[in-house]
């Protein structure tokens, strides 16, 4: 599934691709370095790298601060629920090099 992409319109050019960087030592910082790696992160993977749950938070302030990150959900059953799903982020590979260029 993919995120809804705002449509131009004829007379506007699209804003320009500026976000701003969260701190250096966050966990902001961490989670979006793992997303311009090129990571799908879900909750679990953020928890053994971060040691914090709180990868839907972090993904919020990183929208607000210009970030498109995208979300999937994936199927990962468990014991009691073989229905369950889990989302993973990533940052779609447009916005990794354009990130790139912009830290140069």
């Amino acid at each position: 599934m993919t995120a809804p992409e705002q449509l131009s319109l004829p007379s506007m050019p699209p804003p320009p691709f500026a976000p701003r960087w969260p701190g250096i030592h966050t966990i902001d910082r961490a989670a979006l370095e793992m997303f311009l790696a090129g990571e799908f992160v879900g909750v679990e993977r953020f928890r053994q790298t971060t040691d914090s749950t709180r990868l839907p938070a972090v993904v919020d302030r990183l929208k607000k601060l210009g970030w498109p990150i995208s979300v999937d959900t994936v199927p990962e059953p468990s014991r009691r629920r073989r229905d369950r799903h889990v989302g993973v982020w990533h940052l779609p590979q447009q916005y990794r090099a354009l990130a790139q260029e912009l830290s140069k």
